[in-house]
């Protein structure tokens, strides 16, 4: 099977380290100083157990430039989403697929009109990780239960099966969805809810889940957007922010969101489509989200990269 990883970051080097372990031919999409060093030293993917050599995979910044490709894992963030999507077009033949890994609740929505509805599968990521320098990746833990995935119908196609079985031998599980929508809004509702007080407050996730002011802000985040889900007619399951607070009380103390870190560093922010959906999203339902809208509000001024003061 031939895979290429468009976006060879935290999630992205993850992936590619478990799956050509697992005897997949599988080819990088990345660009800049990231690919540069990549093509140079390898890939670097630190964190897991037992340690990596560097990965020698073939590498670039020109899909058109590959052989066409069995899947394609989405791993850019979404300010990206539709730009990855359209460089992909080369590198897929009728029966290839897409697979999404992003955060945000939109990316399906917003690549099936370039890609084509048959060719988009959504998914979620459980992988955690960042770019330490050019080349060097660091994921937080070993993850068995990485992804769930699934087609737009709910169905449990061939395909759905191939990868899910080619992941097992990879040492994580893939699993297929009884209700994609449902496991989308569950990890949108996580990583908005907690990169957006993370990333506000400047802190990882221990502080924020002690400070009893920070704990019912993020109890409020989670709140707000699970009411607007339930107002899109999405099944979310019951208890929900008690299960996500025994998630965060589990979490290592310094676990810090992606977008802070990309706050940090003067990168693009995902807030847009982070807390800044919850609030749009809301405003369509109906459903009120001033915790939300606050957080968008205090980080869009940083969305496009400018430095943190």
């Amino acid at each position: 099977m031939r895979i290429a990883i468009m976006g060879a970051g935290g999630i992205g080097s993850f992936y590619a380290a478990r799956l050509s372990q697992a005897g997949a031919e599988v080819v990088l999409i990345a660009r800049g100083a990231h690919l540069a060093a990549i093509r140079q030293d390898g890939l670097r993917v630190e964190g897991l157990d037992p340690p990596l050599a560097p990965l020698r995979l073939p590498a670039t910044d020109q899909p058109a430039e590959l052989a066409p490709v069995d899947i394609a894992l989405l791993c850019t963030k979404m300010y990206d989403i539709e730009d990855a999507a359209r460089a992909l077009l080369p590198v897929l033949r009728d029966d290839s697929f897409v697979l999404t890994q992003q955060n945000g609740v939109e990316a399906g929505a917003l690549i099936r009109p370039i890609l084509g509805a048959e060719r988009v599968l959504d998914g979620v990521s459980y992988v955690s990780g960042h770019v330490q320098a050019p080349g060097v990746v660091r994921v937080h833990g070993e993850v068995r239960n990485a992804i769930e995935f699934g087609e737009a119908d709910n169905s449990s196609s061939d395909r759905a099966r191939d990868f899910a079985a080619l992941c097992a031998r990879a040492g994580f599980t893939a699993r297929i969805a009884d209700d994609i929508e449902a496991v989308l809004w569950h990890k949108f509702i996580i990583a908005a809810s907690f990169a957006g007080v993370m990333t506000l407050t400047r802190l990882p996730v221990g502080p924020v889940r002690e400070d009893p002011d920070t704990r019912r802000l993020l109890g409020a985040a989670v709140a707000e957007a699970e009411a607007v889900a339930r107002a899109r007619g999405v099944q979310v399951s019951d208890g929900l922010a008690e299960q996500l607070f025994g998630f965060a009380d589990a979490l290592p103390a310094e676990l810090t969101a992606s977008m802070l870190e990309d706050l940090l560093h003067g990168r693009r922010l995902e807030v847009t489509w982070l807390s800044g959906a919850v609030a749009r999203l809301g405003r369509e339902a109906g459903v009120a989200t001033p915790v939300h809208a606050t957080i968008y509000a205090g980080l869009k001024l940083h969305a496009g990269g400018t430095p943190a003061y």
